[in-house]
């Protein structure tokens, strides 16, 4: 539209750092619905937890599985996850702190089990597995998931308090399996038929 002109003008603008946001953003969101999957089908409610250098604690990510474990929200815990250290029952709180210090100190696996105290369901039997790695500000971040165990808890309790009744009564009891196979004998039959402790097992 210029006679004159005799030249084409280009105006160039760098727009790396607007792309690489861009991507860092398509990544984010592909991790996030990874994650997602993964959390949709894992055994446990995964979870991060974070120490910072002051010895303050937040936890930037939670599933959907532990804040039903919890009774917690992800922004109840986001910042600061003391709201979850307080859900730890009282007689456990101590040695669940210590072990996550051991952990922190060494940047060796945690693995502990504990309870938790849940507003509408009372006390829970939990497993945790988390992994801490160093980073560069001097945090430590784990990576890790916790599973309900109550229910094993349960069946423990209940097998302790049958083996406790079994071996403190006067009558001899002992199981055989489909093979005849002496598979326990209880004190009182072991003494009835003057045999020392465990003689009896894998016998016919």
């Amino acid at each position: 539209t210029e006679p004159g002109l005799q030249c084409i003008v280009s105006n160039y603008r760098d727009i790396t750092e607007r792309i690489l946001a861009e991507e860092s953003v398509r990544s984010k969101h592909q991790l996030e619905e990874q994650v997602a999957k993964i959390a949709e089908t894992a055994p446990g409610a995964l979870f991060s937890f974070r120490q910072r250098p002051d010895g303050s604690t937040s936890m930037p990510y939670v599933s959907p599985a532990w804040e039903m474990l919890m009774g917690l929200t992800q922004a109840d815990v986001r910042d600061d996850a003391s709201p979850a250290i307080q859900r730890l029952h009282p007689d456990d709180q101590a040695y669940v702190i210590n072990t996550i210090r051991a952990s922190a100190q060494k940047l060796t696996p945690w693995r502990v089990e504990y309870r938790i105290i849940h507003p509408q369901r009372g006390i829970i039997w939990v497993e945790g597995h988390a992994t801490p790695t160093l980073e560069p500000d001097g945090s430590i971040l784990w990576h890790g998931f916790v599973t309900d165990i109550s229910e094993r808890k349960r069946a423990e309790e209940a097998s302790r308090t049958q083996a406790h009744v079994l071996e403190n009564i006067t009558q001899g009891v002992n199981y055989v399996d489909d093979h005849k196979i002496i598979r326990y004998t209880n004190r009182a039959y072991e003494w009835m038929f003057g045999y020392e402790p465990g003689e009896l097992v894998g016998q016919h």
